[in-house]
């Protein structure tokens, strides 16, 4: 009995052991970010960039923080912390000591701007390793930037072969020594992006001998590569002098025929070929040239439902999944936050139709449109208003609410339940319009001031056509 109990325990920690996942630490000391929490995300691939949260820094009042990462793989960071995206690459059993730039908050006109670019760095590493990946990434990158404003001209405008060359063998002289794999395949799709960039022409060989196998999907240069190539590339060669068949493969669903052209026109290794196809349909579905449900469809065949490789199944549904997010006839998200008595609403509980509408009220275009909600209340009975406005700490934009009488449930977001984010937000105002079921109507809906009175009245007078043509 004894010795079964010892076997069972020397099993159990084998199997803790073995199965656990090895753990990165990741430390440092910034008075610059006292107090401030710092959330790491990764892509979840390079199709979708979907996100998702790995991990966060806590830093304490003193400056200092300490986090443990569990991981058995190679991850891509990143990180969206004032005018700054902080990239980061964690190895299992790596010990990282972070050296974050000084700190910047976003001015009031950046943190107005739909359009503002955070500025990406490659976050600082302190350590005394030689091939420490995240310093000679970091170098990598400044070595390319430098080299590329150097010969901008040579290389940009007159499409210099010879100025490529000089470039690339330069960067292979100071980074092609290095055995480490992250910078050795770093390098190598920089280089790809350059030559691609300078040589437009040779494009299609780009990927030649570019094996899955031997890289991360997750890698960030391959997935600027991915997109510097491949980038409504279907619409482009559907559009071209011998895209007849190609258009009307897409249209009948011949997945073997499409697979087979860009295979063969762009020299695709096999493992690869299934993750082009799916970036191609990902964006032919957004240029509104294909029939959006010929692609649907496509998505839905058993080529890659039931591919061969796991992850092309599982990138196909988060395709899908966000190709159909908020269109008509799907569930919207469900909204809850609290109004300003601090009482909770939910966007669900509305039982006829629903305008929803994020605004800042901050912005003066913002008020306005959410003025002129009192005017579209007056002309129907039959919607009800769920505003959602952006988290401010002036006291005036709780009063404007007030003065003006805005009409609907109001609701403001905080820094914890964004759903401006879920929604995909770009830019402020922005609409939806639902039914009483919490379906999509209208995604994006017009605004208040931009016409959505007419659009709403054209809706429901064609819903009466319908319902008279039906009782016929």
């Amino acid at each position: 009995m004894l010795i079964n109990i010892i076997i069972r325990l020397l099993f159990l920690i084998f199997s803790l052991t073995c199965f656990s996942g090895y753990s990165a630490i990741i430390k440092g000391n910034e008075p610059d970010y006292s107090g401030m929490e710092l959330v790491f995300k990764v892509y979840t691939d390079p199709v979708t960039k979907n996100e998702k949260e790995i991990f966060r820094i806590k830093v304490g009042e003193d400056g200092s923080f300490s986090e443990k990462v569990e991981t058995n793989e190679i991850l891509y960071c990143h990180s969206d912390f004032g005018v700054y995206t902080g990239m980061l690459i964690i190895e299992p059993e790596s010990d990282l000591k972070l050296k974050l730039p000084p700190f910047r908050e976003k001015t009031a006109l950046e943190s107005k701007n739909p359009y503002f670019k955070p500025i990406l760095i490659w976050l600082q590493i302190e350590s005394n390793k030689k091939d420490e990946a995240n310093q000679i990434v970091s170098r990598l990158e400044g070595s390319y930037n430098q080299l590329t404003s150097k010969y901008f001209n040579q290389l940009f405008y007159q499409r210099s072969t010879a100025y490529l060359d000089t470039v690339k063998n330069k960067l292979q002289g100071e980074f092609g020594n290095y055995q480490n794999p992250v910078i050795r395949n770093q390098l190598a799709f920089k280089l790809k992006i350059l030559e691609s960039d300078v040589n437009q022409a040779n494009q299609k060989k780009v990927f030649q001998g570019v094996n899955p196998a031997d890289f991360l999907y997750l890698n960030p240069a391959f997935s600027d590569l991915l997109n510097l190539v491949f980038e409504n590339r279907l619409k482009f060669e559907a559009n071209s002098i011998k895209g007849k068949e190609l258009n009307a493969a897409v249209g009948k669903g011949d997945i073997g025929f499409i697979k087979k052209y860009f295979r063969e026109n762009y020299h695709l290794e096999s493992g690869l070929a299934d993750l082009v196809l799916l970036k191609l349909f990902y964006d032919g579905y957004y240029s509104n040239q294909f029939d959006k449900s010929a692609i649907i469809s496509i998505l839905d065949d058993h080529h890659f439902s039931e591919n061969e490789k796991k992850y092309i199944q599982e990138l196909t549904l988060a395709v899908k999944e966000k190709l159909l997010f908020l269109s008509p006839g799907t569930l919207a998200p469900v909204i809850c936050l609290k109004n300003t008595e601090g009482i909770q609403q939910c966007s669900d509980k509305i039982k006829s139709y629903e305008y929803i509408i994020f605004a800042d009220p901050e912005m003066l275009v913002c008020r306005e449109h959410l003025k002129y909600l009192k005017t579209v209340s007056e002309k129907f009975n039959n919607i009800e208003f769920f505003i959602v406005l952006k988290y401010s700490e002036k006291a005036d934009s709780k009063t404007f609410i007030t003065e003006n009488e805005i009409p609907g449930i109001i609701v403001w977001e905080n820094q914890t339940n964004n759903f401006a984010e879920v929604y995909k937000i770009r830019s402020y105002p922005s609409a939806f319009l639902l039914n009483n079921k919490h379906e999509v109507v209208l995604a994006p809906a017009k605004n208040p001031l931009d016409g959505f009175e007419l659009e709403f009245a054209g809706l429901l007078r064609n819903e009466q056509i319908r319902k008279f043509r039906n009782q016929r």
